[in-house]
């Protein structure tokens, strides 16, 4: 029995312990629960405040030429599709 609860904990703390800030740790999560865990990460959290709120569309920041230049030349090709509701599972991203 021991061995099998010793096996069991190393397994566990191994997943717990997956490195989320890259693609290659992210690879390395084989639980697909673990997979779906919401987490953090320092970058994101610190430069949050830069980007716009959460499930709000986006719109060009004012007076930025270049993103606009960039809008009127794509945007014929970008489809009319409104745009979608919060999902309740990611109310923890609030």
């Amino acid at each position: 029995m021991y061995p099998v609860l010793l096996a069991a904990l190393l397994a566990a703390s191994s997943t717990l312990a997956q490195d989320r800030t890259t693609e290659a740790g992210e690879a390395q999560i084989k639980d697909p629960y673990q997979e779906c865990t919401a987490y953090s990460n320092d970058a994101v959290i610190q430069n949050l405040a830069k980007f716009p709120t959460i499930w709000t569309p986006a719109t060009l920041v004012s007076g930025d030429t270049e993103a606009s230049d960039k809008w009127n030349q794509i945007s014929g090709s970008v489809p009319n599709i409104a745009p979608k509701v919060r999902p309740t599972c990611h109310s923890h991203l609030e």
